[in-house]
């Protein structure tokens, strides 16, 4: 069926391009350069287009339509044109990502080849669709797929729980390029991935986060207070390297270096860059700009807004004394490319990962590890730990707040004040619930030392992620009692940091087979059964360690998650809603057992919205699908 073209065209030659070749491929084709873009916004414009009754509409953009974007976006809202594909025709590269809205956009020298392609997707897709056409959910088999090819190709995971920001990505790209199903579409992505950076199209809808600048001031109090003056407290560090992994639109890095700014008044004099990466290049081009609304001002004092902005009407435009500073430049994550050589002193990953699978999580973490100097500095978001993920990391804690410093040496010469001699090499067998019990060595320590001061030692460096000395620590204790039932259950702990959950469970099962009332070892086996997929056998751990001890924060937080996943809403607010009362209940300081080291402010932040997610994403939408082992 031959398509009704509209080209809306500035120039002649364009025009008699584009006519001879739809008319080469039995199509109409009609230039209309009397219907400017600049006259598109009357009344009169919007009716003559709609009148013609066009399949697809192709605008050239020139030098002089400088608000060709206001325009192009009208021309999408109107009634009569807002369901006619577009494509743009540019010399102006640049423009490419901020019209991410349209079929397509084509520089010139037009691509012909590229434009049939075009063609024959419109008319496949207006085929196959039909007019009836509506868009339904993902099922398993497709959401699978979408799935591992995002993990495969950007880390990105989407689960479940969050498969309508997929699903609103998806309709978006496929409404536009009139592709009816998600087959289809998948088709199209593998093929065009790279060729017409479909991905990079789609991670646009996919990667678009809220941001503000000094976001989490805390964060950039103790870049001000500590850590610079930390790193360039001597003479000889004049250079300062800093990473922003995951910039989004800016706001991040050119905060770091305001902040910079205010902390080193010699800061001309030294040679610092930060380097702002994204996965999402219109992002980046936003970025670059510098220009922002009065939203993202919001937390900003005034006295940085008078000192480090213009203010151009209802914009604020960040001067270039501080973008000077910051270099911009595109990195995917997950990628096996590393995205720089460069060793760091600091690097700022914040609400970037938490789209990562734990696998995903590690590799990222790792990586960083290998690009920070020895006692360089990574600041993640407050939702996000390294519990489970890295034991390279020390962990600090400020003011109730958290960050990490890369591990120089092994701290455990610090704690050997508290024995009389070396503990040891002799290690403890842990026991599964069939084998006997393995006789201990007694470790030599100062009858001064009580084993529970011992133990209360080892949390300390657990929680600080210290997990070399407190393994060993953990190993005195129960050289001396050996049916601690704490200690053994801190070396699950330890063990499923590093990976080895077989002898997690083996801790669980021994500290059980001790005592079956303990509530720790019940959620414990709980959190490995989930990390094991056996969600069923997981939720039974946790609801055996609730009843054992009703104020245990941990469970009641694991059974809120875990019911959400499975679509047991009723269940999932019930339980996050106890998680929170507790945690208001606890001191300010408090550090919540078995949470990594989570601070009660920190963690009643991520509790509350988690809450609010459950309690938004399930306002009429069906049931999820129930997870079981």
């Amino acid at each position: 069926m031959p398509l009704n073209v509209l080209i809306m065209n500035q120039s002649r030659d364009l025009c008699g391009v584009l006519c001879r070749f739809f008319r080469a491929g039995g199509d109409r084709a009609e230039c209309n350069s009397e219907v400017r873009l600049a006259e598109c916004k009357s009344l009169d414009a919007k009716t003559t287009l709609s009148k013609s009754r066009p399949d697809l509409i192709i605008v050239e953009i020139t030098m002089h339509e400088s608000n060709a974007i206001a325009i192009l976006d009208g021309l999408q809202k109107s009634a009569g044109t807002k369901n006619i594909p577009i494509i743009v025709i540019s010399d102006f590269a640049e423009l490419e990502f901020e019209l991410n809205n349209y079929l397509d956009f084509i520089l010139k020298p037009i691509d012909l080849r590229r434009l049939r392609e075009d063609v024959e997707i419109l008319k496949a897709g207006k085929k196959k669709r039909g007019s009836d056409f509506e868009f339904r959910p993902l099922n398993s088999s497709e959401h699978q797929q979408f799935h591992d090819f995002l993990i495969k190709h950007c880390g990105l995971h989407f689960e479940r729980r969050n498969i309508k920001v997929l699903e609103r990505a998806l309709k978006s790209r496929m409404e536009l390029l009139h592709i009816g199903s998600y087959n289809d579409y998948f088709d199209y992505l593998e093929k065009n991935m790279e060729r017409r950076q479909e991905l990079q199209k789609l991670l646009q809808l996919l990667t678009v986060g809220e941001t503000f600048f000094f976001r989490y001031h805390a964060h950039f109090d103790v870049l001000a207070k500590s850590v610079l003056s930390a790193l360039t407290g001597t003479k000889a560090k004049k250079s300062l390297r800093i990473w922003s992994a995951g910039c989004s639109t800016g706001e991040e890095p050119y905060t770091i270096a305001m902040t910079i700014m205010e902390a080193l008044p010699d800061w001309k004099r030294r040679d610092i860059k930060i380097l702002a990466t994204d996965i999402n290049n219109r992002s980046l081009k936003r970025a670059k700009d510098g220009v922002y609304s009065a939203w993202k001002m919001r937390v900003t004092p005034q006295y940085h807004i008078d000192k480090y902005f213009k203010r151009i009407g209802e914009s604020y435009i960040v001067k270039d004394e501080v973008k000077s500073l910051v270099e911009f430049d595109y990195c995917n994550l997950q990628s096996t490319l590393n995205c720089t050589q460069e060793p760091f002193d600091i690097i700022f990953c914040r609400n970037v990962m938490i789209y990562f699978t734990t696998a995903t999580t590690r590799k990222v973490v790792e990586m960083f590890a290998d690009h920070l100097n020895p006692g360089g500095y990574l600041f993640m978001g407050h939702s996000e730990t390294l519990l489970n993920v890295s034991s390279r990391f020390e962990r600090h804690t400020q003011d109730g707040n958290f960050y990490y410093s890369k591990k120089v040496q092994p701290a455990i010469e610090a704690i050997k004040f508290r024995v009389n001699s070396p503990a040891t090499t002799e290690k403890p067998t842990i026991l599964s619930n069939n084998s006997q019990k393995a006789p201990l060595v007694p470790s030599k320590l100062q009858d001064s030392v009580s084993a529970e001061e011992l133990f209360g030692t080892g949390l300390n460096l657990l929680h600080q992620e210290h997990y070399p000395e407190a393994e060993e620590i953990f190993r005195d204790v129960l050289g001396v009692k050996p049916e601690h039932t704490g200690a053994i259950l801190a070396l699950g702990q330890i063990h499923l940091v590093n990976g080895r959950n077989d002898e997690a469970l083996a801790c669980c099962d021994q500290s059980l087979a001790i005592n079956d009332l303990l509530p720790e070892g019940y959620f414990l086996r709980g959190l490995l059964f989930e990390m094991a997929e056996r969600i069923t056998d997981a939720i039974e751990e946790y609801r055996k360690a609730v009843l054992l001890k009703i104020d245990f924060v941990m469970p009641h937080y694991q059974l809120g998650k875990l019911s959400y996943r499975t679509g047991d809403v009723k269940t999932s607010v019930r339980e996050l809603r106890n998680c929170i009362k507790l945690l208001e209940k606890a001191g300010r300081e408090a550090v919540i057992p078995f949470s990594g080291g989570l601070s009660r402010e920190v963690f009643l932040e991520q509790a509350r919205k988690d809450m609010t997610m459950v309690e938004a994403t399930n306002i009429n939408q069906p049931e999820l699908g129930v997870v079981t082992s």
